[in-house]
């Protein structure tokens, strides 16, 4: 019946961490056989074969065991994929604002059989941002990254013994304080949007 050659993939997949404050290390081989069969009055059958596995794991996330295993169920595996589309297309739009997408997060939920995106995306609630500029050297010299996030009022929150716990009260905020952390979203949000926010009197 007659068939086109096969497609064959090699791919190396290297996890390093610490790397944009990475947590996963490891590394991956995997080899892909792709073909599609000419069954002429019958049509065509396509078959894919994956082989391959971890060649290392020192720290591994579930989705990386997906990407090799292919055996979770539709309702996680659309919704990791549609994670790190999502986290992709923050990455180029935080590129195009001299910004690198450090960290998010995103919440999902289903409405019938469609998952759905739910609450804010790529907001420093959800979000840390860091400047592209000088990146690299402080990366090489082991320094603190400048970044833009609300994690500066956490470390606030928790220099003044509270972390959100039961019985805790929120400790007072000076109008100082308070102008700062104005100050610094603004910030943020002018420098993920590239737009200059109109401020009143």
């Amino acid at each position: 019946m007659g068939s086109k050659a096969p497609t064959f993939n090699l791919t190396y997949t290297q996890a390093i961490k610490n790397i944009i404050n990475s947590d996963v290390a490891y590394s991956k081989l995997l080899f892909h056989v792709r073909d599609n069969i000419n069954l002429k009055l019958l049509g065509s059958f396509v078959y894919r074969l994956d082989l391959g596995g971890f060649l290392n794991k020192d720290s591994v996330a579930i989705p990386d065991y997906v990407h090799y295993q292919g055996n979770m169920s539709s309702l996680l595996s659309n919704t990791y994929i549609n994670a790190f589309q999502l986290f992709e297309r923050g990455n180029e739009l935080a590129k195009k604002q001299g910004l690198i997408l450090a960290d998010t997060k995103y919440e999902f939920g289903k409405r019938g059989n469609a998952i759905v995106l739910m609450d804010e995306i790529h907001t420093p609630d959800s979000s840390r941002y860091f400047y592209a500029k000088g990146f690299d050297e402080r990366q090489q010299r082991g320094e603190k990254q400048k970044q833009l996030s609300k994690e500066f009022v956490r470390e606030w929150l928790i220099a003044n013994e509270f972390m959100g716990q039961h019985g805790q009260t929120v400790p007072k905020m000076t109008e100082d304080w308070v102008y700062t952390i104005s100050k610094r979203y603004i910030e943020l949000y002018e420098a993920v949007t590239g737009k200059n926010l109109c401020r009143s009197n």
